[in-house]
């Protein structure tokens, strides 16, 4: 599940407040998600970007979407809830930056994330509201998905949403992709 939160730091801690309690936010999907929508701002204007594509979201661009209206609360943190489903550890990520390849109809994507909390005890925490010093984040984690849309002289095409579920639904990374995520990697990791 994705949530959008307003973070506030203040000298090394950083308050987090969920914009919308009652309900979650898409990350992908050409109609209503986040990552297919500030891809597409960023290449407003520019007829020259057609796949094969690689592509950057940083953290600047990310925030500066984020606070825009678009029609939704208005955040500056997209937060994933990388196990929504068990009620008995919270494990919350925040969406740093994001990569892409697109090409033949597809878009492999790579997100940087950074650790709020790790499998931590829910009775400890109020989800609407928290707060995480620097010693408290870990990081850089990627996670990796599988889209189904391109970009064709500077349009999206295509729905931007995760194939449906079958016994085939790792990401298949080609050798150009896996090289390009890699090196974007190691960049960050190496620092």
């Amino acid at each position: 599940m994705y949530f959008i939160y307003k973070k506030k730091k203040t000298g090394s801690v950083t308050e987090f407040t969920k914009v919308d309690k009652s309900s979650k936010v898409c990350l992908f999907g050409c109609n209503e998600g986040w990552i297919p929508w500030i891809l597409k701002q960023s290449l407003a204007g520019s007829q020259a970007n057609s796949e094969p594509l690689y592509w950057h979201l940083s953290e600047t661009e990310i925030i500066r979407e984020l606070e825009k209206d678009k029609d939704k609360p208005s955040g500056n943190a997209l937060i994933i809830d990388l196990k929504p489903k068990i009620q008995d550890r919270l494990s919350l990520y925040e969406v740093v930056e994001a990569w892409g390849h697109s090409a033949n109809g597809w878009s492999p994507v790579m997100l940087r994330l950074k650790a709020l909390f790790v499998d931590a005890d829910p009775a400890k925490f109020n989800r609407a509201r928290f707060t995480r010093s620097n010693t408290e984040t870990i990081g850089p984690f990627f996670s990796l998905y599988y889209l189904r849309g391109t970009v064709v002289g500077g349009e999206l095409q295509g729905t931007w949403n995760l194939p449906g579920p079958s016994s085939t639904n790792s990401v298949v990374l080609w050798p150009d992709t896996m090289k390009y995520f890699s090196e974007v990697a190691q960049q960050i990791l190496v620092g």
